[in-house]
């Protein structure tokens, strides 16, 4: 059984049904409950065929919830204080439709009945394709739209993930139709600021920061950016052991080397910056 709550304009809707037998092994016999807030344009009917459809995890982290991007970023609506709001003039639902998931499973106030848990980027995907199956299945008024999926930060590892399994599972049911599932018209990949490979990333931010177009020292090869350029060697190390073996072990250290050392310096500037253009 698998369940799918959708809030809408002026409701809450809950899928529930039996996974279908071709959504794989992996999604059988663990109800996964993936919330999502669905915000929808009003449009003519005779456009329909021209909706989009996005599917955003905006937060990354991993383990940041989508709610951030529908409250604060990219949604209808923005928080002001405790008892306000204010509409979004730059939000994404002007032109869109917007689905904001909460994903993998446990993340933010998606929750698994079972206690199961997803700790690989892959099979997130799966779960992301058994998710968007259920719900072109209930509203199938949008499974013809352009479908585009946005993420940022460790999003660039959860998308092209969702993204390769949807690609081969559309080619897998153009061969091969499977009764209850149907072709996801996935058009494009959005990636705002992406962690996709932080062995060049992470390499990469002494020359931003030190002889880019934006560099935020005045001196290239002052003290700061020399500090930076000593410390690439030593978190490539890091990250290449990490991707050798996989384990957190391994995972950790790169990851803590490598933020407080090389993204460290920056976003201390960057309080320093923030909080004297206060006065």
């Amino acid at each position: 059984m698998e369940s799918i709550c959708s809030s809408g304009e002026s409701n809450t809707q809950c899928l529930r049904t039996h996974a279908e037998p071709g959504l794989g092994s992996s999604n059988r016999g663990r109800i996964r409950r993936l919330l999502t807030s669905f915000i929808g344009r009003m449009v003519n009917l005779m456009s329909r065929e021209h909706l989009r459809v996005l599917t955003e995890n905006p937060a990354g982290g991993p383990g940041c919830s989508s709610t951030t991007g529908l409250l604060f970023e990219l949604g209808p609506c923005q928080i002001v204080n405790e008892t306000s709001v204010t509409y979004n003039k730059h939000s994404w639902n002007a032109h869109n439709n917007i689905l904001f998931l909460d994903q993998p499973v446990n993340v933010g106030y998606s929750y698994s009945d079972d206690g199961s848990k997803v700790d690989r980027s892959a099979a997130a995907g799966e779960d992301a394709y058994a998710f968007f199956q259920l719900f072109f299945s209930r509203f199938p008024q949008y499974s013809k739209a352009p479908f585009h999926m946005a993420a940022e930060s460790y999003g660039g590892t959860y998308a092209p993930n969702a993204a390769a399994i949807f690609h081969r599972k559309n080619k897998q049911l153009a061969l091969a139709p499977v009764p209850g599932l149907r072709k996801i018209n996935l058009a494009s990949i959005i990636l705002a600021n992406g962690i996709t490979d932080p062995y060049e990333q992470m390499a990469s931010i002494p020359d931003w920061a030190c002889d880019g177009p934006y560099a935020v020292y005045d001196d290239p090869e002052g003290p700061q950016c020399q500090a930076l350029r000593s410390k690439v060697p030593t978190c490539q190390r890091l990250v290449q052991s990490c991707y050798k073996f996989d384990s957190r072990w391994t995972c950790v250290p790169a990851q803590l080397y490598c933020w407080s050392q090389l993204l460290g310096p920056l976003q201390r500037l960057s309080t320093q910056f923030r909080r004297s253009s206060q006065f």
